[in-house]
Formats: structure tokens, C-alpha cells, sequence
């Protein structure tokens, strides 16, 4: 993939299975590693950030991405935080094929709540 657009991309997920804040910042501190070291091997990838709010149980995930089109760049953001969610532990089954199909889909203990393509 050629670097012809840079985006940032906010995915934010409800995070259902730890039972405590400190349980799901435990996940959320696993899923950033996991991010961080995809940005290590992979130059279309950088800026990697993970927020969350514990009384919610919601975790937002950020990076920027490099592609040759929006809905490229949004597809390789989908994957890159997919493999980041299964190398912190989770589950993506029922993930969805299309970044902005996010109906009903279960990732493991991460639910997909609303993805954003954000100016970079």
C-alpha cells in the first residue's frame, strides 16, 4: 500500500467481562502494547492511542494509518486493531466485514460501538 493519505482513526468498543476499572485497564494497557508494537514493524502504521471510561466500560482505540484511499485506510486501521485486540488476549468472533457495518457484532469481551475516520 502506497502512502498517499494519512488518516487517524477513533474505534470505541464496550467492553464486556472484566468486572472492575482495574481489570479493564489491564485490557486496555494490553491492547496499546499490542499496538505499539505493530507500529514497530509496520510504517503505515503510528500515533497509537488507547483511552477508556470505567464507569461505562468503554474503550476507545486510536491510530494513524497510511493508505492509498479512505476506505482502504480505514479497512488496514480495522485490521491492525483487530490484530491488536487478539495479541492482548481477546476474541474477535462475529467481527465485521465492513469497517462501518458495526450492527449486532460481538468482539470477544470488545463490541464495536462507533468507528471515526478522523483529519490528519
Amino acid at each position: 500500500m502506497s502512502e498517499n493519505l494519512r488518516a487517524a482513526v477513533r474505534w470505541t468498543f464496550k467492553v464486556v467481562g472484566p468486572e472492575d476499572a482495574d481489570a479493564l485497564s489491564d485490557s486496555a494497557e494490553r491492547v496499546m502494547e499490542a499496538l505499539l508494537d505493530l507500529e514497530a514493524c509496520d510504517s503505515l502504521l503510528s500515533d497509537s492511542g488507547v483511552a477508556m471510561d470505567a464507569d461505562d466500560m468503554l474503550v476507545d482505540v486510536e491510530l494513524t494509518v497510511a493508505g492509498t484511499s479512505a476506505p482502504d485506510t480505514l479497512r488496514y486501521a480495522q485490521a491492525a486493531i483487530r490484530t491488536a485486540i487478539h495479541a492482548a488476549g481477546h476474541g474477535t468472533p462475529d467481527w465485521p466485514n465492513d469497517p462501518q457495518d458495526r450492527v449486532s457484532s460481538s468482539v470477544g469481551k470488545y463490541h464495536p460501538q462507533q468507528v471515526e475516520m478522523l483529519a490528519s
